[in-house]
This record gives C-alpha cells, sequence and structure tokens, in this order.
C-alpha cells in the first residue's frame, strides 16, 4: 500500500477562479501557472517520491492571512498540473477520483497539498 504524498507551500496564496479569469492575459496566467510549478516540483524529492500506480484522491487547503477565498472558488488546477508525471501519471479521471478543496482563514498564506491513494481511503 503506498502511503501518502504531501507538501506544504508555505507564503503561497492561492488565487480564486474570480481572479484566474478575471480577464487577465494569457501570459500572466501562463506565468503564474509554470512558477506554481516550479513550486510543486521543488517540494517533490525525486529520489524518494513516486508516481502513484493506483487512482488517488486529491486534498488542497488553501489558508489566507487576509481575505480567504471560498472554498469552491480555490483554484488548485495548477498544482495538479504540477504534479503530472511526478505524483500522479495524470489528472484524468482513471487516475484523480476526487479533488478535495477548503480555503481558510489562518493567521499566514500556505497551500498545502496531500495525494492519498484510493485504496486506503475506502
Amino acid at each position: 500500500m503506498r502511503h501518502p504524498w504531501g507538501a506544504v507551500l508555505e507564503g503561497e496564496r492561492a488565487v480564486s477562479w474570480n481572479t484566474w479569469y478575471s480577464g487577465r492575459h494569457w501570459s500572466q496566467r501562463s506565468a503564474w501557472s509554470q512558477r506554481v510549478h516550479a513550486l510543486m516540483r521543488a517540494a517533490i524529492d525525486p529520489q524518494h517520491d513516486q508516481i502513484f500506480d493506483a487512482q488517488v484522491d486529491i486534498f488542497i487547503e488553501a489558508s489566507y492571512a487576509d481575505h480567504p477565498v471560498d472554498s469552491d472558488n480555490v483554484c488548485g488546477k495548477p498544482y495538479i498540473d504540477g504534479l503530472i508525471g511526478w505524483i500522479i501519471a495524470d489528472d484524468d479521471s482513471a487516475h484523480v477520483r476526487w479533488v478535495h478543496l477548503r480555503g481558510m482563514p489562518d493567521t499566514h498564506n500556505a497551500v498545502t497539498i496531500q495525494v492519498v491513494a484510493v485504496e486506503e481511503i475506502t
């Protein structure tokens, strides 16, 4: 049985879907995605972290020092895309069963990601 994988991106403020699509130029969204993908790769230890061989659930918790985003408005897609080829083979429904998002007030900004094999949950 594969142990869960997780990472905390301290100081990272997850954007909302409203911000993501608020008339930003595609190049700004692309630059932000590339930055997030680099953060995800930096959180992965290539010597110990391997791709899950089972379907997974992904949990993303975004903490906000001010103006928290509603849970249904947390934009988790760039973080998940940063896992592809490193922790998950793909983000399609054959590989990812559920994505759970949570936005919450806290004393600091952070994004916590956890990937758990479905076999460990059921």
